[in-house]
């Protein structure tokens, strides 16, 4: 089971010496998502690390890891690595995506056309159901 952790405090930490936790990008229901280095390929990563210590929720993360890994989408985020770390945090490695928010954009912009709505949407709709293919319910 995976230890309980402040967000910030994983920075500079190493996983299974091939991945390094650089900076917190975000923070969900099950776990924190952090840029992070490949060191191996010197290539920047999405790192998502499990926070929650509830019994089941070691399982649910590594099914999560094993069916995201299935999903073949160009509006889904590519999986490319999942483990468990010797200091017991369990991680899932993940394409970074630079760019823009929905928020940053609606705050510079203070609204957003139809034109481009109906492009976001269909999007985000193109993965849902890709998603949904594969048994998953998005919350």
């Amino acid at each position: 089971m995976s230890a309980v952790f402040a967000e910030d405090s994983l920075i500079g930490e190493l996983l299974d010496h091939r991945y390094r936790i650089d900076q917190v990008l975000g923070v969900g229901g099950m776990g924190a998502v952090y840029r992070g280095t490949h060191l191996v390929l010197e290539q920047p990563v999405a790192i998502k690390v499990m926070r929650s210590s509830q019994p089941d929720a070691a399982a649910r993360f590594l099914t999560e890891a094993q069916r995201t890994f299935q999903l073949d989408n160009r509006h889904c985020v590519r999986v490319t690595d999942a483990g468990a770390a010797a200091n017991g945090l369990l991680y899932l490695v993940m394409e970074l995506l630079e760019g823009r928010t929905l928020g940053e954009e609606l705050a510079d912009e203070n609204r957003i056309t139809p034109a481009r709505v109906i492009h976001i949407g269909s999007q985000i709709a193109d993965a849902i159901h890709c998603a949904h293919q594969h048994g998953f319910i998005h919350r």
